[in-house]
């Protein structure tokens, strides 16, 4: 099996920037995703690869492949990307 780790970020054009600068490359440039933010995948300078992702508290979750269903109780314990 295969997966991979996606990180909520508030510009995806500027992190895949900063993690080519810091000596990252990109997998899979930055393009819009179904619910209306940005999506990409970059790589460490050892090779690991992340995704990175962006969107929109407003976009359409209608028709959002693995958006939860209405009444989905929340993680334990899992906090808002930025919370304290």
């Amino acid at each position: 099996p295969h997966w991979l780790n996606f990180i909520r970020v508030q510009d995806v054009g500027a992190d895949v920037a900063k993690a080519v600068h810091l000596g990252g490359k990109i997998l899979v440039d930055p393009r819009p995703d179904r619910q209306g933010g940005q999506v990409a995948v970059v790589a460490d300078p050892s090779g690991a690869p992340v995704g990175l992702m962006e969107w929109s508290e407003t976009g359409d979750q209608s028709n959002a492949a693995g958006a939860m269903a209405p009444g989905t109780p929340p993680v334990p314990g899992a906090q808002p990307a930025g919370s304290p």
